[in-house]
């Protein structure tokens, strides 16, 4: 995904900093990682991301669930938690995934 600093600057990286994510407008933001780069990963049904996102005086690191945590929490305490979107895959198919397609960044090329 494209990252700015928590000033709006440009990201260096630095994931122990404040970063914004810089896709346009959408509410709520996606969280969009490649899939070679999830493979390392434990299965487990919470994690934490490696960006603390947010402004530089309110950054944090964002809690991710697993679909499975998801349903076992509706049922236990509906409506309780709120969830955003994390979009996991490769190339165009992970920058247009939950996008809506009038709203949609160019593609390559055009």
């Amino acid at each position: 995904m494209k990252l700015t600093d928590g000033q709006g600057g440009a990201f260096v990286g630095d994931t122990a900093k404040a970063c914004c994510v810089d896709e346009g407008s959408y509410f709520p933001k996606v969280l969009k990682y490649h899939q070679k780069d999830m493979a390392g990963l434990p299965d487990v049904d919470v994690i934490m991301s490696a960006e603390r996102l947010g402004g530089w005086h309110n950054a944090h690191r964002m809690h991710i669930v697993s679909q499975r945590f998801r349903q076992v929490a509706e049922k236990l305490a509906p409506g309780l938690f709120s969830y955003g979107l994390v979009a996991i895959g490769e190339g165009e198919e992970l920058q247009t995934r939950y996008t809506i397609p009038d709203l949609a960044p160019p593609k390559s090329g055009e």
